[in-house]
């Protein structure tokens, strides 16, 4: 299967794979700045908030903005995906090209759970506590980020 991007961005630097920072491809960073911790940033594949702050990089930064619900160990959350995702059941086809999303924190068993199963509760610029999740299922990938769109 050849690859469909030239750069993974994880695979080139520890700081973007520490910083969870997994769907970023290609073009999708440049030299200089900084990514904040808590920063969204939209990737190829997808949205995710920066867990650590990664110097000497850019991206772009987006303001959390809800346009799904998902599912998240029996929570069901407002999270922000791609835009191009078909409303309703997605197939996983079209997950592999969208696999990354933001959810937000609703309570305090969502971070409780988080806090469990150590996932980074991280708060945005604007002030919202998200964590990271992954809409598709891949071999190495564990249960713990794994949420479904509703």
């Amino acid at each position: 299967m050849p690859k469909k991007f030239s750069i993974y961005w994880y695979k080139e630097g520890p700081e973007f794979k520490q910083a969870f920072l997994y769907n970023l491809r290609d073009n999708d960073v440049q030299e200089g700045g900084t990514i904040a911790k808590g920063a969204i940033v939209q990737g190829a594949v997808g949205f995710v908030a920066a867990e650590s702050e990664v110097f000497g990089w850019t991206g772009k930064s987006v303001a959390f903005t809800a346009n799904r619900r998902c599912e998240w160990h029996d929570f069901e959350l407002p999270c922000m995906a791609s835009a191009a995702l078909p409303a309703g059941r997605v197939p996983a086809g079209q997950l592999r090209d969208a696999n990354y999303a933001v959810a937000a924190i609703t309570s305090d068993a969502v971070k409780a759970l988080a806090d469990n199963l150590k996932i980074p509760a991280v708060k945005t610029p604007q002030g919202v506590w998200v964590i990271n999740v992954e809409l598709a299922r891949f071999e190495r990938q564990g249960p713990g980020r794994r949420a479904t769109l509703v």
